[in-house]
């Protein structure tokens, strides 16, 4: 991640409802740690806005017409590799997000999150870290073990770097989530054994 700046974390914000846009400008306004710098409807007009603000985290709905999140996130990390991604999404995308994932997003935040959790996770991936589910963390890890070549490979290699645990059983510090920073690794936590590379012929 790039390095952190004196000030609160710029976020920008990508929703086409415009109803729950202004929930989730409600709720992250009133934070002290963050500054909203823009919004958008649109995937198109969100890229632009980002190409030219350049936030520190963009908080970008999954399921945007025309442009939609997935290809947001490709896009913003072929150009501009330092901005964070957190997805936000509803509860049956697990397959948009493990895309979304691959694609460079830092995790995902459920629609509904209260406010704080909201701040939490975007602080989260912002020092550097990821916020996902252990059953999403478990299914990419798996996945890396097949990929031998390709852009793919460092995607996956960085989640494996991030994602070193996993919460004990009952614990969720982030609804839908887990978090993982590299370098911590709590005494109650154990870490993922790492994927058994394939040397290419």
């Amino acid at each position: 991640a790039a390095p952190q700046a004196a000030g609160p974390i710029r976020v920008f914000v990508v929703e086409d409802q415009t109803k729950i846009l202004k929930n989730q400008l409600k709720l992250l306004e009133g934070s002290s740690e963050l500054t909203i710098i823009g919004t958008a409807l649109s995937g198109e007009t969100g890229l632009e806005e980002v190409r030219r603000l350049k936030p520190d985290v963009l908080l970008l709905d999954l399921g945007l017409p025309r442009m939609s999140g997935i290809d947001v996130t490709r896009a913003v990390k072929a150009e501009l590799p330092e901005i964070e991604i957190l997805i936000f999404t509803i509860f049956d995308e697990e397959e948009k997000v493990l895309e979304a994932v691959k694609a460079g997003a830092s995790g995902y935040l459920l629609k509904g999150t209260p406010a704080d959790k909201m701040v939490e996770a975007i602080k989260e991936v912002h020092a550097g870290g990821t916020v996902i589910q252990p059953s999403l963390a478990r299914r990419l890890l798996k996945h890396q073990q097949r990929v031998e070549r390709g852009a793919g490979v460092l995607v996956l290699r960085r989640l494996r770097r991030r994602l070193r645990t996993e919460p004990p059983a009952g614990s969720d510090p982030v609804p839908g989530g887990c978090r993982a920073r590299p370098g911590r690794m709590p005494p109650h936590q154990t870490p993922v054994p790492p994927p058994r590379w394939r040397r290419s012929a």
